[in-house]
Formats: C-alpha cells, sequence, structure tokens
C-alpha cells in the first residue's frame, strides 16, 4: 500500500536488502556477458598467450561455443559445462584458492540459471503482493501488486486466465464481490477499477482522488464500492462510477484502509493520523475517532455483526474496538514489526494479522494467540484474509525477490506451494576445492549440492526462512555453511544433515559467511555491523569485532587463519586478528562499499573491488599497491587473486554490458572475460 511503500522508501526497507538485491541483479547481467562470449581475449602482451593458441585454447573455444548454445534451452547445463571446463583448464586465474576466491565470481557464473528458470514456472507477481481476498465460496484467490496487476487464481495457485491490466502503476488493494463475479482494485494511479472474472474491464474507471488510491472495498449487494485515499478522503461510489455524495472528510492525512459493514450502513477507515473513524452513508461521522496508535493506523476490519472493529498499526499491535470506539481489552502483541493488515472471520472469533517481521498471527478475541506464527514470507506480510468458513488463511507479501500468496490451514501448514513468480533463483554460490561440486544459496531458503554437470546431488537443505545470502564449503568439501536473512548460519552435511542446532546472534541479516582452511573456525557477517567467530559446535570464539556505523558485505580469513578481512558499506576495508582487534586503520579509498575482498595465499596483499568501479591493492598496512585499477564502466562486484599473486581477476556491470577483467599486479589489463 502507498504509506507503506512510503514508510519503506523512507528508510524502513533494509539497506542490507537493498544492497543484496542490486548485487543479484548485476550477476545476472555479468553472467548474461559471460554467456554470449565465455571466451579470454588478450592484446599481444597479453597473458600466458602462447597457452592459449595451443590446443588448450581451442578445447576452451570449442566448450565455450557448447556452452552459449547450450544456455538458451539449457542454461543450467550450459553453465555448468563453463564451470567444468574451468576447472579443467590451467589458466592461472583459475587456480584460486577455496578460501581466498570470492564467492562473487561464482554466484555470478551459477546465477544465469534464472533465464531458464522463468520458462517453466507458475506465472505470478515478481513485486510485492500488496493486497489479497478470496471469493465467499473459499474457491477462488485474487491478488493485486506492485507489478500494476491485478490475478486471479484457483486453490492449487494456477492462475485463472491472464494478469488484468490496466492500472498505471502498483495496485494496492483488491476486493470481490460477494458473487464473486465483480472485480475490484485501487492503484497508485488514483483510480478504482471494476472487472469481470475474465478481466474485461466494467466500465471507465472512477476517477476523483487526487493521488493514491490507498484502499477499496464493496458492499455485500454489490452496489456501493468505497475507497480511502492518498487525499485523505473517503469517497462513495455506484458501479458506474458516480460518487454517491461527497467525499468523507476528516482524517488529517492519509487514509490508508477503509471497510464496510456486512449490511452497508457503516464505513470504518484508519489512517495516518493513528485514528480509526467511523462514518454513516452519509459521510457524518458516529462519534469520535477512535484513538490508540500514535503513528500509523495500516489496517481496519469490521466483524459480520457489525459490532467489533480491528485495527492493526505501525505500533506492532492489533486492536479490537466496539462501535463507540472503546477498547475491548488490551492491545494483542507479539508482532515484531509494524501490523500491515488485519481480518477478522465469518465468526468474530478468530483474529487475523499479517506484519513486516514476516509473520501472520491468529488470536482469539482475549489477544490469546491461537498456535504459533505462520512463518512463510522473511521480508514483509502485507495482506491477509480469511475464507469464510474460517478454515483458509491467505497472505500476500514479499519473499525478498518475488511477490508471493500463500495459503495456510489454520494450524499454519502450507496448502499449497507459494504462489509466485518464479522458483527458487540462486542468491549465493560456492565451488569446492576439487571444482566437482557446487553449492547453490537460493532466495527460498533452500541450499543445493549439483555435480560438474548441473544434476542435483540429493535434495535440497532445507532450514532456513528467507533467502540464503551466502554460502561456503570446507578444503574437504564435506561441511556446507549458509548464511541467510533469518539471522541464522547453518553447518550441513553432504547429505543435508545439520550439523549441530543453527548459530544464532544478534547480527541481524546475515551478509557475508566464511570457513577457515582447517574447517574449525566459522566467520560471519552481519547486517548489525559485526564479525563474528563460532567454532563448529556454534559456540563464539571471543566478543564480536564491531564496525561503527557500518556492515560488513564481503568477508574472507587468511590461509593460515590469522587474519580476518571485511569489506564494508562504508567504503573501507578492515584487518582483525583472531581477537577482533584491528590490524591497523581502515583501508580508505573507495567512494561506495566495498563489494568484494580477498587476500593472496601467502596473506600480503589485499584485494577489494567496490561500488565506484575500482579494483585495488593494498599491503598489510593499508597502504595502496599503485594506482586504482580502472576500465569498468559499473560497478566492481566481484574480485579474485590467483595462487601465485600475480594475476587478479574482477567482474563488474554497469546495468547494459558486463565484463570480466583480467590484471597483472600493476593494473594493466591482461584481457576480458
Amino acid at each position: 500500500m502507498p504509506d507503506k511503500e512510503n514508510v519503506i522508501a523512507q528508510g524502513e526497507r533494509s539497506i542490507a536488502l537493498q544492497a543484496d538485491n542490486n548485487r543479484k541483479r548485476l550477476f545476472r547481467l555479468l553472467t548474461a556477458g559471460l554467456g554470449a562470449s565465455f571466451v579470454i581475449t588478450t592484446n599481444t602482451t597479453g597473458f600466458a598467450a602462447k597457452d592459449w593458441q595451443s590446443a588448450k585454447r581451442e578445447k576452451i573455444e570449442q566448450t565455450a561455443i557448447t556452452a552459449k548454445n547450450q544456455l538458451s534451452n539449457y542454461p543450467l547445463k550450459g553453465l555448468v559445462t563453463a564451470i567444468s571446463l574451468v576447472g579443467q583448464s590451467h589458466n592461472p586465474f583459475l587456480n584460486f584458492p577455496n578460501q581466498s576466491f570470492p564467492q562473487s565470481i561464482k554466484d555470478s557464473m551459477f546465477s544465469a540459471v534464472e533465464i531458464s528458470r522463468e520458462k517453466n514456472l507458475v506465472k505470478g507477481h515478481l513485486d510485492p503482493v500488496f493486497s489479497v481476498a478470496i471469493s465467499t465460496d473459499g474457491q477462488t484467490i485474487l491478488s493485486g501488486s506492485e507489478d500494476g496487476t491485478v490475478r486471479l487464481w484457483n486453490r492449487n495457485g494456477q492462475p485463472l486466465g491472464k494478469p488484468f491490466k490496466g492500472h498505471q502503476g502498483s495496485v494496492n488493494s483488491v476486493a470481490i464481490s460477494t458473487d464473486g463475479q465483480t472485480i475490484l482494485s485501487g492503484g497508485s494511479d488514483g483510480t478504482v477499477r471494476l472487472w469481470n472474472r475474465n478481466g474485461q474491464p466494467l466500465g471507465k474507471p472512477f476517477k476523483g482522488h487526487q493521488g493514491s488510491v490507498n484502499s477499496v472495498a464493496i458492499s455485500t449487494d454489490g452496489q456501493t464500492i468505497i475507497s480511502g485515499g492518498l487525499d485523505g478522503t473517503v469517497r462513495f461510489w455506484n458501479r458506474n462510477g458516480q460518487p454517491l455524495g461527497e467525499p468523507f472528510k476528516g482524517h488529517q492525512g492519509s487514509v490508508t484502509s477503509v471497510a464496510i459493514s456486512t449490511d452497508g450502513q457503516t464505513i470504518i477507515s484508519g489512517g495516518s493520523d493513528g485514528t480509526v473513524r467511523s462514518w454513516n452513508r452519509n459521510g457524518q461521522p458516529l462519534g469520535e475517532p477512535f484513538k490508540g496508535d500514535k503513528n500509523y493506523v495500516y489496517s481496519v476490519a469490521i466483524s459480520t455483526d457489525g459490532q467489533t472493529i480491528i485495527s492493526g498499526g505501525s505500533d506492532g499491535t492489533v486492536r479490537l474496538w466496539n462501535r463507540n470506539g472503546q477498547p475491548l481489552g488490551e492491545p494483542f502483541k507479539g508482532h515484531q514489526g509494524f501490523v500491515s493488515s488485519v481480518a477478522i472471520s465469518t465468526d468474530g472469533q478468530t483474529i487475523i494479522s499479517g506484519s513486516e517481521d514476516g509473520t501472520v498471527r491468529l488470536w482469539n478475541r482475549k489477544g490469546q494467540p491461537l498456535g504459533k506464527p505462520f512463518e512463510g514470507d522473511p521480508s514483509r506480510v502485507y495482506s491477509v484474509a480469511i475464507s469464510t468458513d474460517g478454515k483458509i488463511i491467505i497472505s500476500g507479501g514479499y519473499d525478498g525477490y518475488d511477490g508471493t500468496v500463500r495459503l495456510w490451514d489454520r494450524r499454519g501448514q502450507p496448502l499449497s506451494e507459494p504462489f509466485k513468480k518464479r522458483q527458487a533463483s540462486v542468491s549465493s554460490i560456492a565451488i569446492s576445492t576439487d571444482r566437482q561440486t557446487i553449492i547453490s544459496g537460493n532466495d527460498d531458503g533452500t541450499v543445493r549440492l549439483w555435480n560438474r554437470n548441473g544434476q542435483p546431488l540429493g535434495e535440497s537443505f532445507k532450514g532456513h526462512r528467507g533467502f540464503v545470502s551466502s554460502v561456503a564449503i570446507s578444503t574437504d568439501g564435506q561441511t556446507i555453511l549458509s548464511g541467510g536473512y533469518d539471522g541464522t548460519v547453518r553447518l550441513w552435511n553432504r547429505n543435508g544433515q545439520p550439523l549441530g542446532e543453527p548459530f544464532k546472534g544478534e547480527q541481524g541479516y546475515v551478509t557475508s559467511v566464511a570457513i577457515s582452511t582447517d574447517g574449525q573456525t566459522i566467520l560471519i557477517g552481519g547486517y548489525d555491523g559485526t564479525v563474528r567467530l563460532w567454532n563448529r559446535n556454534g559456540q563464539p570464539l571471543g566478543e564480536p569485532f564491531k564496525v561503527e556505523k557500518n556492515y560488513p558485505t564481503s568477508i574472507a580469513i587468511s590461509t593460515d587463519g590469522q587474519t580476518i578481512l571485511s569489506g564494508g558499506y562504508d567504503g573501507t576495508v578492515r584487518l582483525w586478528n583472531r581477537n577482533g582487534q584491528p590490524l591497523g586503520e581502515p583501508f580508505k579509498g573507495h567512494q561506495g562499499f566495498v563489494s568484494s575482498v580477498a587476500i593472496s595465499t601467502d596473506g600480503q596483499t589485499i584485494l577489494s573491488g567496490g561500488y565506484d568501479g575500482t579494483v585495488r591493492l593494498w599491503n598489510r598496512n593499508g597502504q595502496p599497491l599503485g594506482k586504482p585499477f580502472k576500465g569498468h564502466q559499473g560497478s566492481v562486484i566481484l574480485v579474485g587473486i590467483s595462487t601465485d599473486g600475480q594475476t587478479i581477476i574482477s567482474g563488474a556491470s554497469d546495468g547494459y554490458n558486463s565484463t570480466v577483467r583480467l590484471w597483472n599486479r600493476r593494473g594493466q589489463p591482461l584481457g576480458n572475460l
């Protein structure tokens, strides 16, 4: 809903989520460039020219052609063919030690898988789902999204027809008539629209609001439409789009939510002024405003008998009121974030709430939780609804990558796979030292192992709630490490069995993970600005390393395990000993966040790549080793250094063109990939 979007846009959206989504987009573009021309070109003074002119070059070129041809129909197989080629080649840049080679380069290769996956998926919302509804008979699910479409689904998640297109902007609210034949939507383009079940418009858009329409509702008889908007008004319309009287005015700010009683005589509205208001059909206030939430009221609902009003707001509580605005008991507390949506069952006994904390919760009228929270969308739940018989709960939200619609039973058990645009997309990747096993971390919360031919090795590892932001694999290839947006780090064996309990700190989102060469030390970078060391049992090794006003975007550990390296959102690179003591001052030079760091095998050369488009080499004292490497036309998203320390690799994208470059230590180009 627009007010929620505004709040998010003004700072409540996680910077970590933005940064990772931006990097994922760059990885995909980079991979597209690799897929189009996975052949290294060198100049006359280039690196290992004789080798590349030998039979090895011929083999590389032929395999690159094969990989390119496979990408159109078999992207996974084509890309892994390329990875396999990398493993067989003797190019020095391929001999990076497992612990120094940044996962970003592996990420960029493997994420080309996404090219094919869109072809075989349920077509759904790519952007957040702001509103959901369910028909009276419980057979039709309705969703509206930031992508500007309205979609109908059956209970199995199969689309019913094509998306309804017409809004020039996001769809913020949807509703469906009691007979299931009329669909109602309101959007950021300031219009209210009626549709039949085939997506055909029923008349022209209703125009009147001066700004976004945040919420819509339809009377039980289907003859009256109600809308609330950014202009602070509530409006009444007939089915032809003709206003029924003057706009209702009273809110000191945006109207975020509207509802209408079953008998059609009472209208409820909630606003950004923190009030809930009750009106008759003539727009006359029914008593004083209900005041409880000090900031935003994001959602309101009214019981079937019209006697109970429900509201949810920015203070994270759910509140019940009688028609006179008197609170019915204490606020319901439990959500760890604003309550974006509320609903009430037909019998009035069950309250449903959804929140930015990613949970859906059921309550009785006394505010006691009915079971555990439903956990599905780790980023935000924007909308909830309940079927007439009270057996099906629907939630709409954002899983960090796509807009999702989910169905649940009353116990919080999923009734189907999420309705979404695509299947799991790769968000991070690692390759074993012997180059035989590929590990992917995915945005659906799973970790997966693949062989070099792109065939899955066993079932997905399931445990994370939300996408997996970083993965690593031990040098012996037996231990898999993953970190996610749910704030946990998990160790697995190759069969996907957890090795102990998840590691939980207070770092919030896990931004990066690494594992020492001996496999005994786990490194975690967190959104709270810390780097943490743990042993394999999940016991902290000392206190967290703290960085003020910053968070680590990339971490690495030296081969001897004594030096920790972190790159930060503040544009600095930092070195630490194992006790968390800084080794000198932060390295400063990048103009923007540092996206990738690496350290040479001998531990003497530090490498960093940043959003400013430069690659930089440093000694351990933070002194630059020459000038920044310039040549990329966009953000550098990955860096690596060869085992002998003589060859640097970097990758970048400007949003249109993707490049991977090789350099010598003086910053002279050795060719492009």
